[in-house]
């Protein structure tokens, strides 16, 4: 991606808005401020910052948090010194806005279109399965009875999950036998639930263990998990999944 970032320091009557392109932690966010306000007048009561603005160039840090190396150090991308060399250039931008002078600049964006490489999330690779998976039966529980507060996994022939991805739909979901009806309780949108995608030894077939966590307040009744997703079968076409496993308790 480009390495030039836009970077602006506006004005609204007592409130100033320095943008930049950025995620920036609390103590940067904090730094930035002072040092942008320090350049301006009386005027200027209230600074604040806009994020992800014209852009996306990852975290700002610290240098001290930078040094720790935590998730959002990780992924400052300009290293130790990204947050001063933004006070830098926050600084000259405010000096110039407060003494109503031009601030000139030999940088230009560099046009990116056809330069960078698109990577999908699907290479078209094909979903190898055993000689004798039957795509439409779940692989058989590992157990039947569960206590509440227990983990429950079951497994299924699956796909790899990122082919024709769909990220309003969901690759699991657990329902409760309620009177003769089954009934949606949770689904991959809770952190109860979690699914792994793992090969199997021998065929490389994709198996995907649906976990979930039962709590201490969890109905006791009969359950069932359900998943769905797709295939991709030997000529490139793709089948639907949707494949619901054997019926196991909550006691």
């Amino acid at each position: 991606q480009s390495q030039i970032r836009s970077v602006t320091v506006a004005r609204i009557g007592q409130l100033a808005i320095l943008a930049l392109p950025a995620e920036v932690t609390t103590m940067a966010g904090r730094r930035l401020r002072q040092t942008v306000k320090a350049q301006l007048g009386d005027w200027a009561t209230d600074v604040v910052l806009a994020g992800y603005s014209n852009g996306y160039a990852g975290y700002v840090t610290t240098p001290e948090e930078y040094d720790l190396q935590q998730y959002e150090a990780g992924h400052t991308l300009h290293g130790r010194w990204t947050l001063p060399a933004y006070q830098q250039v926050a600084a000259e931008l405010a000096t110039s806005l407060q003494q109503q002078t031009i601030l000139t600049s030999s940088l230009a964006y560099d046009d990116w279109r056809g330069k960078s490489s698109m990577l999908r999330l699907h290479d078209a690779s094909l979903d190898r399965m055993n000689e004798d998976a039957n795509l439409d039966l779940p692989l058989p529980l590992e157990q039947k009875i569960y206590n509440r507060g227990d983990s429950v996994t079951t497994r299924f022939y699956s796909g790899n999950p990122t082919a024709h991805y769909n990220r309003d739909a969901y690759f699991m979901s657990v329902e409760m036998l309620q009177g003769d009806r089954w009934v949606k309780v949770s689904d991959d949108h809770d952190w109860s639930t979690k699914i792994r995608w793992v090969k199997a030894k021998k065929s490389n077939a994709l198996i995907a263990h649906l976990s979930w966590g039962t709590a201490e307040d969890t109905r006791l009744g009969q359950y069932r998990m359900k998943h769905t997703g797709l295939v991709t079968l030997s000529d490139g076409s793709t089948k639907a999944l949707m494949t619901t496993s054997g019926t196991f308790t909550i006691r």
